[in-house]
C-alpha cells in the first residue's frame, strides 16, 4: 500500500464557501445605505449556514488496492497496511474507518452466497469481505440498480363512467355517453304456458365523439402534467 494512501482519500478540493458575513460584506460595500443585518454571532452555523465548506472523501484509490488484494489471506493485508500507515494520526486513523465499512469481516454462507448479520435480519454482502471458510479477501458483486420501469404514455383519461378522453391514432377525442330507458315490449310464457306480451324497461345508450381543438388539448395536457403523466 502506498504510504500517501491516508491522504489521497481527504485531500480534494473542498465544496461550499462564501459566509454570511461576506455576503453582508459585499452589500454594505455596493450599497453605503443599507440597512440590514450587520452583525452575525461568533457561532459557525450561523456564520455559514448552509454555505460552509465541507470534504467529500474519495475511495477509489483504497478500492483498487483492495481489489488487487482479492485471493489473499486478509490477516496478511491487514499486516502490511498496518506495518505502513500506523493509526497514530486523525488522517491516519480516519483511513482505518473507511477500511471497516469496506471490508465485511462477520460472514455466513447461505444457500452459498455470503451474507452479513445486520441487527435482526441477514443482508447479502455487497463488495468486500473475509470468506468464513478460508479467511481470504474475497469480493462479491454489487447489486444492479434496479432502475423503475418506464410510464407508458397514457391513451385513455376518464373522468366518470360517462366521460372520458381517449387518444385514438395520435388525435385526442372526446367521449360522452348519453343514456335512456325505453319501454320494450317483451313476448314471455304465463303461467298457463300461453305466449304473452309485456312492456319491459330496457336501457339504450348513444356514444358522442368529438375531436379536440388546441385550448382543449392544452387543458388536458396540463392536467396530465399536474398528475406527473404524459401522452
Amino acid at each position: 500500500m502506498r504510504k500517501d494512501m491516508h491522504r489521497l482519500l481527504v485531500e480534494r478540493g473542498s465544496t461550499g464557501g462564501i459566509t454570511r458575513k461576506k455576503r453582508i460584506k459585499q452589500k454594505l460595500k455596493a450599497d453605503p445605505e443599507y440597512e440590514g443585518t450587520k452583525r452575525l454571532s461568533m457561532g459557525r452555523g450561523r456564520q455559514y449556514g448552509y454555505g460552509q465548506k465541507w470534504r467529500t472523501d474519495y475511495l477509489a484509490p483504497l478500492r483498487r488496492y483492495l481489489e488487487k488484494q482479492v485471493g489473499r489471506p486478509w490477516n496478511d493485508v491487514y499486516s502490511e497496511i498496518r506495518a505502513t500507515i500506523k493509526p497514530d494520526s486523525i488522517i491516519k486513523n480516519h483511513l482505518y474507518h473507511h477500511l471497516e465499512s469496506e471490508v465485511v469481516k462477520h460472514v455466513e454462507y447461505i444457500d452459498g452466497k455470503p451474507y452479513n448479520k445486520g441487527g435482526r435480519h441477514w443482508y447479502p454482502v455487497c463488495g468486500f469481505y473475509v470468506c468464513p471458510e478460508t479467511g481470504l479477501l474475497k469480493k462479491n458483486p454489487r447489486l444492479p440498480r434496479k432502475h423503475k420501469p418506464a410510464r407508458s404514455p397514457v391513451t385513455v383519461v376518464r373522468l366518470n363512467r360517462d366521460l372520458w378522453y381517449e387518444k385514438i391514432h395520435g388525435q385526442w377525442y372526446f367521449f360522452s355517453v348519453e343514456r335512456w330507458i325505453e319501454k320494450v315490449p317483451k313476448i314471455r310464457r304465463d303461467e298457463g304456458g300461453n305466449f304473452v306480451t309485456q312492456l319491459e324497461e330496457q336501457e339504450f345508450k348513444q356514444v358522442w365523439k368529438k375531436q379536440l381543438n388546441k385550448k382543449e388539448l392544452k387543458q388536458l395536457r396540463d392536467r396530465l402534467h399536474q398528475r406527473g403523466e404524459f401522452d
